[in-house]
């Protein structure tokens, strides 16, 4: 009754070794051995155990691609090599969760226990966007973006009549970024700058013509100036100045392109007219003499007629004194004047001469 006690004991022992150790071996992926009990003893058998296989997946965590799930075991092997790509980033190894740091490089051995799933992380590539004043004037330092984006630097470059509309891939293209816009774009690229032309107004002033002309719109592009319409009796025309006694500074129709608004005034250049002189029944000769509105003082008669004193000028052969001796005159147009003669009054004495009787002188 012992020995078979015993043995129930025995038995039971060795079932719970085996249990035991074929747990370590489902741990471990080692071989292990079986026991029995034989004969009131333990006996050993020799055995193995196959290791476990489990599975790596792969995720690419934002990037694109597919990659074929692997299988190891404990004794380790390498993770299969990166196949996933990410615009705008470099693949910087494998994290245990989508946010996590890098815990396996590519390829590196892979042997923890377990079924797993690798994520991968990127790593944003360092691009420069460089900046053109494109025609405007300063200097803006280049700077360093990723693909995760970065507000571009605010513009600091002028250009005199001209307002900042914005940021183009071109020198003539159009905007495509406005100023400190976010830009996320792959790739080092150039940026212009995109200036918009500010409008001024021409204000025109007939500076002593007469007539109207409306205000004109203008940039710095430059535009042909209107046409002037105003007039002055007397005067020619001679072009526009930028003060009213100043000099032309822009040409009829010339093109004005200076930033700013601006007062345009006609300048004005007198027309030069001719007196002709006549004697009208004196005699002597007198030169034309050249005059202009702004007015001159006609030139000193120098006619004569016997029996008469000069009167002054008229505009006609029988007209009357319009214009004096050495009067200024300015009236417009080529002018012949006229000696205007007054009868110089004698007198008659009578004398009887032996005679008898008086008479009137």
């Amino acid at each position: 009754m012992r020995i078979r006690a015993l043995r129930a004991v025995l038995a039971s022992l060795a079932l719970a070794v085996v249990a035991l150790m074929a747990i370590a071996g489902t741990q471990s992926r080692q071989p292990v051995n079986a026991a029995t009990v034989n004969n009131n003893m333990i006996v050993i058998i020799p055995t193995t155990l196959q290791p476990i296989p489990f599975t790596v997946t792969f995720d690419s965590n934002g990037g694109t691609g597919s990659m074929v799930p692997m299988t190891f075991t404990a004794t380790g092997r390498p993770l299969t090599a990166n196949s996933f790509t990410r615009a705008g980033f470099t693949f910087a190894g494998w994290a245990t969760t989508p946010t996590g740091s890098v815990a396996y490089a590519n390829s590196a051995v892979y042997n923890t226990i377990g079924n797993v799933t690798l994520y991968a992380v990127w790593t944003p590539v360092t691009y420069t966007v460089t900046f053109s004043a494109n025609g405007g004037s300063g200097s803006m330092a280049a700077m360093t973006f990723t693909a995760t984006g970065r507000a571009l630097t605010a513009n600091s470059f002028t250009r005199a009549g001209y307002t900042f509309a914005g940021w183009a891939r071109s020198a003539t293209g159009a905007v495509a970024f406005a100023n400190s816009a976010v830009y996320n774009t792959i790739g080092n690229v150039t940026l212009f700058a995109v200036w918009t032309p500010i409008e001024y107004t021409i204000t025109f002033n007939a500076n002593g013509g007469t007539g109207t002309m409306p205000a004109q719109v203008f940039t710095v592009v430059g535009e042909p100036v209107n046409a002037n319409s105003f007039a002055r009796v007397g005067y020619t025309f001679a072009g526009w100045a930028t003060t009213p006694t100043g000099a032309v500074a822009v040409a009829n129709s010339a093109t004005y392109n200076t930033a700013g608004n601006v007062n345009l005034y006609a300048v004005w250049t007198p027309i030069e007219y001719t007196i002709f002189f006549s004697a009208n029944g004196g005699t002597g000769t007198m030169a034309a003499q050249v005059f202009t509105v702004v007015g001159e003082p006609v030139n000193a008669n120098t006619f004569t007629r016997a029996g008469y004193t000069f009167a002054g000028w008229a505009r006609s052969a029988t007209g009357a004194v319009a214009v004096a001796n050495s009067a200024t005159y300015n009236t417009a147009g080529n002018v012949t004047l006229f000696a205007v003669w007054t009868p110089i009054d004698y007198t008659i004495t009578f004398n009887a001469n032996g005679g008898t009787g008086t008479m009137p002188a």
